[in-house]
């Protein structure tokens, strides 16, 4: 079954019209009309789109002859003898972004460009609808977070009152982002990186700042060893 039927059999199953799902994605009827006939392949980021809008995994659109990327499975631990079977409906999947983001200086981020997704736990997102996944590249944060490693984001998490000590993705420019320690201050905070070394050849990552730069919380990580 190609992606554009598996779609269609998703919604109609869940007693959905094109009209319905369009204005629950904000998608054109048009759109979704060819995707669901073959006629178009759906970007990433819209194969999330519709997920929601149906109210399934994205996952459950991809089969093997599919074009669009299947899932990558990370953090998936067999059950221990006499444990309950494991269970999808305990993963959330979320989109993973092409681009790295920095431990260092910043790096910039195509937030349109989808790689793939990554099946996570939901018992460690506290809020997967907001959640995006990001590859962290650079070595100011170690050893908390190490070159190579996946953090999930929570993008609705941004008020600094809030995240005093957290560990949080900023914009440093127009596209460029960065991993750091929210450290507060009064009218203010600052981003800190955790390893000495560096912050000691590179001096303090930014001035201090009021707003404007926070896009959201670390809250799971994926350790490449």
């Amino acid at each position: 079954m190609e992606i554009g039927e598996r779609i269609k059999a998703l919604r109609t199953a869940k007693g959905l019209t094109l009209y319905q799902l369009a204005r629950r994605t904000g998608l054109q009827y048009t759109a979704l009309k060819k995707i669901e006939e073959g006629q178009t392949d759906p970007r990433a980021d819209t194969v999330v789109k519709i997920a929601r809008g149906i109210g399934v995994e994205p996952s459950r659109f991809f089969t093997d002859d599919s074009a669009v990327r299947p899932p990558v499975v990370l953090n998936i631990v067999p059950p221990e003898r006499g444990a309950r079977s494991f269970q999808p409906k305990f993963l959330a999947t979320l989109p993973l972004f092409a681009d790295a983001a920095s431990l260092g200086g910043g790096r910039e981020i195509n937030e349109l460009d989808i790689e793939s997704f990554l099946v996570v736990p939901k018992d460690q997102l506290p809020n997967e609808e907001n959640c995006y996944c990001i590859k962290v590249v650079g070595d100011s944060m170690t050893p908390v977070f190490s070159s190579g490693d996946i953090v999930a984001i929570d993008f609705s998490q941004k008020d600094p009152a809030l995240l005093e000590g957290a560990y949080v993705a900023c914009r440093l420019g127009e596209a460029e982002v960065t991993v750091k320690q929210l450290k507060n201050k009064p009218n203010h905070f600052h981003l800190k990186a955790v390893n000495p070394d560096w912050e000691d050849a590179n001096g303090p990552l930014l001035a201090p700042k009021k707003d404007g730069v926070i896009l959201g919380k670390v809250v799971w990580q994926w350790r490449k060893f």
